[in-house]
């Protein structure tokens, strides 16, 4: 059956895949549009992001001129996608966009895969997302973006999000900053819309009668489910829905055992077309916030964090988290969701590390979230007090750490006596002469810093 991902591959294999899945859809594609944003740094332009796009000949995407700021250059060429391969060969380390050559890092290298459903970011197609590796890129965020005849952006993100047609972005933090991303949208049947009457589900799907398609699915709630599965032979089809449902995952199919397209949707999350359950948790409830958190993505008092073992550079990331909630308004971090809002859990990699020791999976947890409690207790300069407890998320184990306002502000990283706010989903250095002050005016004891003793 068709992989719906792949993760840690070379260039080379990731190419070639591409490839592969171009040949197989020539007829149907036609062109490909590369928008890039490039920034100067010392003379030399460097990728900030790019974003490949093919697209089939009686669908085009919009066309605009290549927009050249001061320091950040907005750039677009279209290509035939014969040339696609030459674009995307890297062994020069640069990239050629409408004339300007734009240089690549050695990680902006496509290194995984991923097949979407209809209604993701690049296209209403479902299709293949290839993806590189992100890259620190030196982007002066408080530089605006203005020349006299081009529009004006109050900083490089906000054109970084327009340019790359993202209905999200997450500023200076978007995990997409320096990336090379390439997407080939597969023009066959999908689903089009889904819609809820009662206890029915209706599916509209577009084109049906183009080959021999199925639907299967499953509906799930508590720790079983009720799968489902009919042949289609109209563009809309209706599933009664069973009580007390929770979630339901369902995949379209072709004849040849191909996924043409998917849904996946539980009380927190969903991915593809919009939401059809209506329940949601109550408010003021741990099941709503992380609802909320994965419907709005990361913000002001939300971070999501993969797994984190001993020795990872991704430790200090969290304890500088941590003291930007405390200084700020508090917050939660929730290890084990990615930078899509994918729930991936951390169970298997708590296991794994536990491997070769007899413990059970609960003790292996508590060690974690022990480990977790002090290793973040001795980077701060004084003491927080952080709940940190195990969720279960759409079935996998979720480390919810609930970072309260400190009492004691400012708070700072012991080693380097660095203070942390949290402004937007970026964790920052405040002001000196505006927000520091604040942050000793607010403390309700006002206690010496290390440096000041």
């Amino acid at each position: 059956m068709q992989e719906l991902r792949a993760y840690n591959l070379s260039h080379d294999q990731a190419l070639n895949h591409l490839r592969d899945i171009l040949e197989r859809n020539r007829q149907t594609d036609s062109i490909a549009r590369i928008r890039c944003v490039s920034v100067e740094d010392k003379g030399v332009w460097n990728n900030a992001l790019c974003v490949v796009q093919v697209y089939p000949p009686d669908n085009l995407g919009e066309k605009k001129s290549s927009r050249k700021y001061p320091r950040v250059h907005l750039l677009e060429e279209w290509i035939g996608v014969d040339d696609l391969f030459g674009v995307l060969d890297q062994n020069k380390g640069i990239i050629k966009v409408d004339g300007e050559e734009v240089t690549l890092s050695q990680q902006t290298r496509l290194n995984e895969w991923q097949y979407l459903p209809s209604n993701n970011e690049f296209s209403n197609f479902p299709g293949y997302v290839y993806k590189s590796g992100s890259v620190q890129v030196a982007i002066d965020h408080s530089e605006p973006l203005l020349a006299l005849d081009l529009p004006f952006y109050p900083e490089a993100c906000f054109a970084m999000r327009e340019w790359g047609e993202f209905k999200q972005f997450n500023r200076h933090s978007d995990h997409r900053i320096g990336t090379l991303q390439v997407f080939l949208p597969q023009c066959r049947s999908y689903f089009k819309e889904f819609g809820r009457t009662e206890n029915t589900l209706q599916i509209t799907i577009s084109d049906p009668g183009n080959s021999e398609l199925r639907v299967k699915g499953a509906w799930e709630y508590g720790d079983s489910c009720t799968p489902f599965e009919m042949f289609v032979a109209s563009g809309t089809i209706s599933v009664k829905i069973p009580d007390q449902v929770e979630g339901f995952e369902v995949y379209l199919m072709g004849a040849d055992g191909n996924i043409y397209d998917f849904h996946r949707e539980t009380r927190f999350w969903v991915l593809g077309q919009d939401r059809v359950l209506r329940d949601v948790p109550k408010q003021g409830t741990v099941e709503s916030e992380v609802h909320s958190a994965l419907q709005h993505g990361e913000g002001e008092t939300t971070e999501f964090k993969p797994y984190i073992k001993k020795g990872d550079p991704k430790h200090q990331e969290l304890v500088k988290t941590v003291i930007a909630f405390a200084n700020t308004k508090g917050g939660m971090i929730l290890i084990g969701i990615d930078d899509e809002c994918i729930v991936v859990g951390v169970e298997k990699d708590i296991l794994k590390q536990t491997s070769g020791r007899r413990c059970t999976r609960d003790e292996a947890q508590n060690s974690y979230i022990g480990w977790l409690r002090q290793s973040i207790a001795g980077k701060l300069n004084r003491s927080l007090a952080l709940q940190i407890s195990s969720i279960d998320v759409e079935g996998h184990d979720v480390i919810l750490i609930n970072v309260p306002q400190g009492q004691q502000r400012p708070y700072a990283d012991v080693r380097t006596n660095v203070i942390y706010v949290r402004r937007g989903a970026n964790n920052v250095i405040p002001h000196p002469d505006h927000e520091l002050p604040e942050l000793y005016k607010s403390s309700s004891e006002q206690q010496a810093m290390p440096w000041e003793q």
